[in-house]
């Protein structure tokens, strides 16, 4: 019998956003940061969207894929352009919400499949 794809991950919730090398950034350090594991090796693809609006439609993030070893995290830093951070920064200046979405879908071999879907609220 397979074993069944364990995804963990580890986020936190909300975090503060300044500007840092084209990346929103943590209250430490400096980005939207994931940290990634899965119980068997897989692929994993993490992709995103911030709710901020351009042209009628939300703003999405640059997706990253990673190769994971069985029970071993790796940290994910999900990015944005450089036009986005400065809407970002400007909607967080004017006070309005800002969260981002991160989709985190993971397959391992024998098409077993993981999914993680997160919600993160930005403050300026």
């Amino acid at each position: 019998m397979p074993l069944a794809l364990q995804l963990t991950a580890s986020v936190a919730r909300h975090q503060n956003a300044r500007a840092h090398h084209g990346r929103i950034v943590l209250v430490l350090d400096g980005r939207i940061v994931l940290v990634l594991g899965c119980n068997q090796p897989c692929a994993i693809a993490a992709h995103g969207r911030i709710s901020l609006r351009h042209r009628g439609r939300e703003i999405g993030l640059r997706g990253v894929r990673v190769s994971l070893a069985a029970h071993h995290a790796q940290r994910v830093v999900v990015t944005i352009s450089r036009g986005t951070l400065v809407a970002t920064l400007s909607a967080l200046h004017r006070r309005h919400r800002v969260t981002v979405t991160i989709n985190v879908d993971a397959g391992a071999s024998g098409g077993a499949r993981g999914h993680y879907l997160v919600h993160i609220g930005l403050r300026g």
